[in-house]
């Protein structure tokens, strides 16, 4: 029988012939990094994978995903190939020929997002920073905001009918967390709106699911950054009440806004009421540059730290130039979400490209 590798082991395969893409029929030997070219192709592999199979099989058989040669040379009249990262489905011991693709199975965490009915951006942006192994299950919402409303003695809120059925359906999924993603009913709801959502909402979900609100979650992020000045940036079709509510909403967490930027989408947009920019498609023809643009040249120098609101606003392809250009920590609506959510559902990970909330995320 051959020798059993050990998981994430290096190995020497020894074979006649390799492909990226079909079964590899092989001899498992050793590490030996003196040692030459024998036969055909040496391969030093990085193996990651699961076991299964037939134990009492004979001859190992891997099923490559993919492999990227990094370095080839020539030695004593062969080529050997110096380094495949290799990422293996599985290690079988029998005749299984099992070639598996990525599904975005949650195995690490699945989580439960509530988002406006008719944006594009927070599954978007959430697909885009999320790490292997999790995934994302949107309920899309109608109601108006706030998604849930204060009942009249204003110590506990009723959800709307949308939430419940959604809240409902998240109950039976497993889900390792589910988050109210929507800046504007944190802003409008006002103090203590945040956890008398989250009482109602565990009522429906049941008690051993972690629920929060973007509202919680740039909050936590924030916190977990040490700023206390932060720089707000919101959507064009954030009227003024919902502005001043956002405002309010950072001073009423012990923060002291540098002041904020109402972006501007252009002039054809100018005479566009906020209530009519959503309906019109302004939402599916957002540019980043001209907001990376604005940002930069409106934010203070006094400003610790930048605060973009609206999950529907999309921004998260930029954090990562305006935290070089600006030398200063930059929040988003939907990476601070995904980055509480994954907390919250103990997953600690590095992902990087979206700033330094997330590529330092921990438990914090």
């Amino acid at each position: 029988m051959q020798p059993r590798p050990r998981n994430g082991g290096l190995l020497y395969i020894d074979t006649q012939a390799c492909t990226s893409r079909a079964p590899v029929h092989a001899s498992l030997y050793p590490i030996n990094h003196k040692g030459g070219c024998q036969k055909g192709w040496e391969i030093l592999l990085f193996v990651s994978f699961k076991c299964g199979g037939d134990a009492d099989a004979d001859t190992p058989r891997l099923d490559i995903i993919s492999a990227f040669v990094a370095v080839q040379e020539q030695t004593r009249g062969c080529t050997k190939l110096l380094f495949i990262a290799a990422c293996f489905s599985n290690l079988c011991y029998g005749k299984r020929n099992l070639i598996l693709q990525n599904d975005n199975w949650g195995d690490r965490a699945r989580i439960g997002m509530f988002i406006v009915g008719s944006e594009a951006v927070p599954e978007a942006e959430w697909w885009a920073m999320l790490p292997s192994g999790i995934s994302v299950h949107a309920a899309r919402i109608t109601a108006a905001t706030p998604w849930a409303t204060w009942r009249e003695d204003r110590k506990s809120v009723l959800l709307s009918d949308d939430l419940t059925r959604g809240a409902t359906q998240f109950a039976s999924m497993r889900l390792s967390a589910v988050v109210i993603g929507h800046s504007s009913s944190s802003f409008v709801g006002g103090k203590g709106w945040d956890a008398a959502a989250l009482n109602a909402l565990s009522e429906v979900v049941g008690p051993d699911i972690p629920v929060t609100t973007n509202g919680l979650d740039t909050m936590a992020a924030l916190n977990a950054l040490g700023v206390k000045r932060p720089f707000l940036v919101l959507p064009p079709w954030f009227n003024d009440v919902t502005v001043a509510a956002g405002v309010r909403y950072l001073e009423d967490h012990e923060l002291a806004p540098a002041g904020y930027l109402s972006y501007d989408p252009g002039a054809n947009w100018r005479d566009v009421l906020p209530s009519e920019m959503y309906p019109r498609g302004l939402g599916f023809v957002q540019e980043i540059e001209p907001l990376h643009d604005q940002i930069l040249a409106s934010c203070p120098t006094y400003a610790d730290s930048v605060l973009i609101a609206g999950t529907g606003f999309r921004c998260v392809a930029i954090l990562e130039s305006l935290e070089e250009a600006l030398g200063r920590p930059v929040i988003s609506a939907n990476q601070s979400s995904l980055w509480h959510c994954l907390n919250l559902a103990g997953v600690h990970t590095v992902i990087s490209g979206y700033g330094n909330l997330l590529r330092n995320q921990s438990g914090n």
